[in-house]
């Protein structure tokens, strides 16, 4: 994928080929820039892999004097203020590109400078006269930097697969994030499966200078008080302005901007905003099993809004087709069930450029409105969430999962996690701790990792993770954005006949709705069990793009039986095999919808044998 790597050695003996063969494990075959940069005498190493399509110029750039070198991925916004600045103290920062401008400002501020960088964006700074590396990010880490130390070397990458192609990169298992993973579906913090690989925080400056790494933030996300009283109107008012300027930065001539469309709300505003506002007719793309209602939602929404869609069909067969991809770019913090974003690579025929409606699910919403049993739980902030959290293996679960040598090892340890990363967060109402957890934690993860199976073929940009929507956001009152409620007040004015249109599935009537759930499912079980099939435009209606578990039943079945089934699977020593057995089992014959706990175990053993047996 792109991304910028490098490292710092004291032994510099073939250290372009080391930088090569880092470059050679990013090289996804689609980049089309491909810089690199040796110094033998300070055993330095930089490189690029990039799609040429965010600042396609040569790198690394150097200060004049030569004493300053750096490289940068990914783009900034709103530099004219900063450009301006920078040009009266004597730089020729008018005409500069992003990453001259970084290293302008590096030059005249130091690190610190680096906090009036808007933009998504990675870079990795060589101090010559300090003799010191700089690694530094965004505010929410958009951009990957994975790293690693040892004897006599740091190394960094935007993909862990760019570090394991050094000799001597530990491999050891880290148990605890194996723990979170089972348990959350994603690790924490700055982990990975890797003990000794490191995920670069959001919105972080780490520095290594004669072997010593350090790092510092820049910025937290901290939630303001609840301001005085101000109406919903005004609120409204400020976010339509915000969002509008957040989209226009991101149509920036120069690049062809496509905008997935599943026509639920965070995708929906974005159109709205680009057509009633911003007045672009964007072109959308939609990806789904036939009959499914992401594509039904999506093909009204565009009808509505007149602007082309196009429909990316996924075949029965994508979760076995696309899921050694899947585990290979998300290096198995990915669950191979999320693997219909390889659809999306067909964009890149007409497009450069994804824009995506991550974020706004967690900015303009509470996560008690959405889990409102935590209303009423009284076992502490970090058990309650615990307990709404914890999937797709419970803690008991696991117990029985793990074989008797290997559960002790993570016994407990993702409640560990979570209640750590709790601990550090200090917003000022039980919502925000929530929200603020969501935000940095579970969804910026699972939004870093599902980039991976994407941004090999197209470059992206996040209007809801604009600093200004952010920090707006982080003002929002906790009551408006219940239930989402700003949200769809905001797409209601930009747009009535967008609004209009329904969110979800077709609403059965209210008193009998939990009567047609019930009765619908025990139909799905006993066809299963008769071994009937679905008529094709039953299949997957009320599901959004697929249904998982009828995909795990029937067209991937052979593929999810020969994984997790396998002497190979089955004889590692993880697992108790009764166990695996008994899960396959319970799916197949409609006893029981395990698909989340088979995908995490199918990733788990792809994962291993490409990793870890090769």
């Amino acid at each position: 994928m792109p991304g910028l790597f490098g490292l710092v050695c004291r032994d510099s003996t073939d250290l372009l080929t080391r930088l090569e063969r880092m470059g050679e494990a990013l090289h996804a075959g689609h980049e089309r820039v491909r810089d690199r940069w040796v110094n033998e005498v300070t055993g330095v190493a930089l490189g690029r892999e990039s799609l040429g399509v965010f600042n396609p110029g040569a790198q690394p750039v150097f200060n004049a004097a030569g004493t300053l070198v750096l490289v940068m991925e990914g783009e900034l916004f709103e530099t004219g203020g900063l450009c301006q600045e920078l040009a009266r103290k004597g730089y020729p920062a008018m005409q500069a590109s992003d990453p001259e401008l970084a290293l302008y400002l590096y030059e005249s501020e130091g690190v610190g400078g680096f906090c009036r960088l808007q933009g998504v964006f990675a870079l990795a700074v060589w101090d010559v006269e300090r003799r010191q590396l700089v690694l530094a990010n965004d505010r929410f880490g958009l951009r990957p930097l994975y790293y690693t130390q040892g004897p006599g070397l740091f190394a960094f990458a935007g993909e862990i697969k760019g570090l394991l192609a050094l000799e001597g990169v530990s491999r050891e298992i880290d148990d605890d994030a194996v723990a979170e993973f089972f348990a959350f579906e994603h690790v924490m913090g700055d982990k990975t499966l890797f003990r000794e690989i490191h995920l670069l925080p959001p919105a972080t400056v780490l520095t290594v200078r004669d072997g010593v790494v350090s790092r510092s933030s820049y910025w937290s996300l901290e939630y303001a008080p609840v301001s005085a009283e101000r109406s919903e109107e005004a609120w409204v008012e400020e976010m339509v302005d915000l969002l509008s300027q957040a989209v226009r930065r991101r149509l920036r001539e120069g690049v062809v901007v496509g905008l997935p469309l599943s026509g639920g709300l965070d995708s929906r505003t974005l159109l709205a905003v680009a057509t009633q506002v911003l007045g672009v007719s964007l072109r959308t793309y939609t990806y789904g099993l036939p009959g499914s209602q992401d594509i039904c939602r999506a093909q009204e929404v565009a009808r509505v809004a007149g602007v082309p869609q196009r429909t990316l069909y996924l075949a029965e067969d994508y979760l076995s087709a696309y899921a050694e991809q899947t585990v290979e770019r998300g290096e198995g913090l990915l669950s191979c069930l999320h693997s219909h974003g390889f659809a999306l690579h067909a964009m890149a025929d007409e497009c450069q450029v994804m824009m995506l409606g991550n974020g706004a699910d967690i900015l303009f919403y509470t996560f008690r409105s959405y889990r409102p049993q935590l209303l009423t739980m009284q076992d502490g902030l970090a058990m309650n969430l615990f307990r709404v959290t914890n999937h797709p293996f419970r803690e008991e679960e696991m117990a029985h999962l793990f074989s008797e040598q290997y559960y002790p090892r993570i016994k407990e340890r993702a409640f560990a996690s979570l209640e750590s990363a709790l601990a550090k967060l200090s917003p000022n109402s039980v919502d925000n701790i929530y929200d603020a957890h969501r935000l940095l934690g579970y969804h910026r993860r699972s939004v870093l990792q599902g980039l991976f199976t994407i941004n090999h073929r197209l470059e992206y940009r996040e209007p809801y993770y604009d600093y200004d929507v952010v920090d707006f956001a982080l003002r929002v009152p906790p009551h408006l954005r219940w239930n989402r409620k700003i949200h769809r007040m905001v797409l209601a004015r930009l747009s009535p006949a967008l609004a209009r249109l329904p969110e979800g599935a077709p609403a059965k009537p209210h008193g009998l709705r939990w009567v047609w759930q019930l009765t619908w499912q025990r139909l799905k079980r006993l066809g299963t069990r008769l071994g009937l099939a679905r008529p094709a435009w039953l299949r997957h209606h009320s599901y959004n793009f697929a249904g998982l578990s009828y995909l795990l039943q029937t067209a991937n079945r052979a593929w999810v039986e020969g994984i997790l089934l396998s002497p190979r699977t089955l004889e590692r020593g993880y697992f108790r095999p009764e166990t695996i057995r008994q899960l396959v089992s319970d799916h197949m014959s409609g006893q029981r919808n395990v698909s989340y706990q088979l995908g995490v175990l199918v990733t788990f053993e792809l994962w291993h044998r490409r990793f870890l047996d090769t």
